[in-house]
């Protein structure tokens, strides 16, 4: 399954999968490296990190708020 990571909140990331349900999981089981907006992919119980699936995402992010930037100077 896969998983992003929403926020910190003290010592538990806050995912949301798929579905767009809301997880808080302690820190100590994922990843020390994770940071927010992170992909994760969850194999066996574990969770890795996704970054090629996270460059992809922060590059369409990226793009829309680009489009929305332009939208907004020609108002």
């Amino acid at each position: 399954m896969r998983y992003i990571i929403d926020r910190s909140e003290g010592e538990y990331w806050v995912l949301e999968d798929s579905k767009r349900n809301m997880h808080s999981l302690p820190k100590t089981e994922l990843p020390p490296d994770c940071r927010e907006g992170d992909v994760l992919q969850q194999t066996d119980g574990k969770f890795f990190r996704d970054p090629d699936e996270t460059a992809r995402r922060k590059a369409e992010l990226a793009e829309k708020q680009e489009k929305l930037r332009k939208r907004a100077e020609k108002d």
